[in-house]
């Protein structure tokens, strides 16, 4: 995720940098799932039971003795329709599906995106937000106060195939690189980074999130937590970060990945 591990990476610095002299204590993380916030997808019903033949209750002997039954009717002829291609939003569409601060209650949008401080060699693919084969982008960063939490969302539309890639990557992470450690000049040492993979329900075509640690080593006590949630819709991925000190809410990442998911579904 380009811009997930420099927005966390640039809070530590912001913070042991000396521009902020305080940090909340640290707060237990009670829950390693999402799925008790993130609404799963309606059922689908794809028929009716059959009600049992009537009972006969006229006059005289049943003109159809118990045992037999008259033939079903004949079922009419119908022609399954091909499946419908998922919708290909435009750039614009993209832009007008991300959220804004009325879809995040208390938070302010930021002027950019992403931070340009830092990247993780030890992990290629967490670099990566996979809008390097896109046809569209956007991405919108919001942030509570100077220190946190903050939101970012990327938005990109690909082929069917590598949306689901993209997922399937997400997913696959806290196998790839379940720790590693990375030199970072800007916090003169080393953090330390441990990915988990956080359990979802099923929402959209595809969905998959993990939890990164960063813990500086300049600062024992203090870490960074950030929750990374992918939804595909189709050929199009919906990239949640969440970044907070000491502490991290599953329910704002829920909340707010389920608000992506609804406000594209509403523009296309």
């Amino acid at each position: 995720m380009r811009g997930a591990p420099r927005i966390a990476v640039a809070v530590i610095f912001l913070l042991l940098g000396g521009c902020v002299r305080s940090v909340p204590d640290a707060q237990p993380v009670h829950t390693l799932s999402l799925s008790n916030t993130l609404l799963p997808p309606s059922p689908l019903v794809v028929g009716a039971s059959s009600s049992a033949p009537p009972t006969y209750t006229g006059p005289g002997p049943n003109p159809r003795p118990a045992g037999r039954t008259s033939a079903p009717a004949p079922k009419p002829q119908t022609t399954a329709s091909p499946p419908r291609s998922a919708p290909v939003p435009s750039a614009a569409q993209l832009r007008a599906a991300l959220l804004g601060p009325a879809d995040l209650p208390g938070f302010s949008q930021d002027s950019k995106d992403e931070s340009p401080i830092g990247s993780t060699p030890a992990c290629p693919a967490l670099d990566d937000d996979f809008s390097g084969s896109a046809t569209a982008t956007a991405g919108a960063l919001f942030k509570k106060s100077a220190t946190g939490p903050f939101i970012r969302e990327r938005l990109s539309q690909l082929s069917t195939g590598r949306a689901s890639a993209a997922v399937s990557t997400i997913a696959g992470l806290p196998r790839r690189c379940p720790s590693f450690t990375e030199d970072v000049p800007q916090l003169n040492g080393t953090v330390r980074f441990t990915v988990i993979s956080l359990s979802t329900p099923r929402i959209g075509d595809g969905i998959a999130a993990f939890r990164l640690t960063m813990r500086p080593d300049s600062a024992p006590g203090f870490a960074v937590y950030e929750n990374v949630l992918i939804i595909r819709r189709g050929g199009t991925i919906i990239l949640i970060t969440q970044t907070d000190i000491n502490t991290i809410d599953n329910g704002l990442t829920s909340s707010s990945g389920n608000a992506a998911y609804q406000k594209t579904a509403r523009v296309w």
